[in-house]
């Protein structure tokens, strides 16, 4: 009896060395991190994959639900729950679906360690170079405008000024006189 409290005490003095956090059963339940990330196909004819990774969680009994506009997406992959090594776990849940501008995605997680659910909202978002490019845009276009409208001021007051002088003969000037 003694050799399995020895390996049992160099057990966890092992884990305390390599860092390791050892959950036991009475230890209070730990509360889950939530990331949520879209990953987009290929394929333009395939829809967009939403991603929600919940992990670092104890115990192992979890509820992660996607809901589109407020209504919950049946379509919903989930891997298996994974263990991290320090008794706690991990799941992702996917999400595969058509994405348009204005769709509210929210992953919900529900936990005994939480007071309420953790709902992580996802919507589509301009890309930082799509951004850039669309005021690019617009700043050319409105460079463009206004020097438009300064050549159209300069024309009309050059053909205004010509048709006053077109009305005047010249004279004849006789300079050998």
């Amino acid at each position: 009896m003694e050799d399995v409290w020895r390996t049992a005490g160099g057990l966890l003095a092992l884990l305390a060395l390599l860092g390791a956090r050892a959950v036991h059963c009475t230890e209070a339940p730990v509360k889950p991190s939530v990331r949520v990330y879209a990953s987009k196909s290929e394929d333009p004819k395939k829809p967009h994959r939403l991603t929600c990774n919940v992990n670092g969680f104890y115990p192992y009994g979890i509820s992660v639900r996607w809901f589109k506009d407020g209504q919950e997406d049946p379509g919903v992959v989930s891997s298996e729950l994974l263990q991290n090594g320090d008794w706690t776990a991990q799941i992702m849940k996917q999400l595969s679906t058509t994405i348009e501008r204005g769709d509210l995605f929210v992953c919900e997680v529900e936990h005994v360690s939480l007071d309420q659910p953790i709902r992580q909202e996802w919507r589509l978002e301009a890309s930082e170079s799509a951004r850039s490019k669309m005021v690019t845009g617009v700043v050319g276009f409105v460079l463009g405008g206004i020097f438009i409208v300064i050549g159209l001021v300069i024309y009309l007051k050059n053909k205004k000024g010509a048709r006053q002088f077109n009305n005047c003969e010249p004279e004849e000037a006789n300079f050998m006189n």
